[in-house]
């Protein structure tokens, strides 16, 4: 069975979590296999991480019966956690993401860092906590608070990225201290 993957758009967007379209061919009369024409795609897009694959006929249709020899795809990344891979996310891929859509908040409360610490140092703690956020997370959005409540608290689109964020911190957060 030979697959041809043409007609593909946007295939450098998928670091960015947008889908990617494209067509697929089937040549040969033999047998057609999904799992073989997803395969294809996956080879073609060659990306650093797992991607899901969506059929389609030509026609936009879901395909429910035989696959045709012709139809449209749609590859999408599918998200990766700490759970999902040991280390959790590779340093290439935190310093190529942009992470706009994600704010991260900071509590500016002294009792928050311990007993003995003062406005003053609290003040320089959470300087140079948004600093190591905004640098390992480009794009990230800081958000300082003075209750100790949610100091540390990652919201974003995507519960994923958000785990991955928050599971960084928690193992590097010392580091401004």
């Amino acid at each position: 069975m030979k697959i041809t993957i043409n007609n593909v758009r946007n295939a450098n967007e998928l670091d960015e979590f947008c889908p990617v379209e494209g067509q697929w061919h089937v040549d040969g009369a033999g047998d057609r296999s999904r799992a073989g024409v997803e395969q294809s795609v996956v080879n073609w897009m060659d990306a650093p991480y797992e991607i899901s694959v969506h059929l389609f006929a030509m026609n936009g249709h879901e395909i429910v019966d035989d696959l045709p020899a012709d139809g449209i795809f749609l590859a999408t990344r599918k998200p990766m956690t700490a759970q999902h891979r040991p280390g959790g996310i590779r340093e290439t891929e935190r310093h190529n993401m942009k992470y706009n859509a994600y704010t991260v908040s900071i509590s500016t409360d002294p009792i928050y860092y311990g007993n003995e610490c003062t406005a003053d140092d609290a003040g320089r703690i959470v300087e140079q906590l948004a600093a190591l956020f905004e640098s390992q997370f480009p794009g990230i959005t800081t958000v300082k608070h003075h209750d100790g409540e949610g100091s540390g608290k990652t919201t974003g689109p995507d519960e994923s990225i958000v785990q991955e964020i928050n599971l960084w911190i928690e193992d590097n957060w010392t580091n401004a201290l």
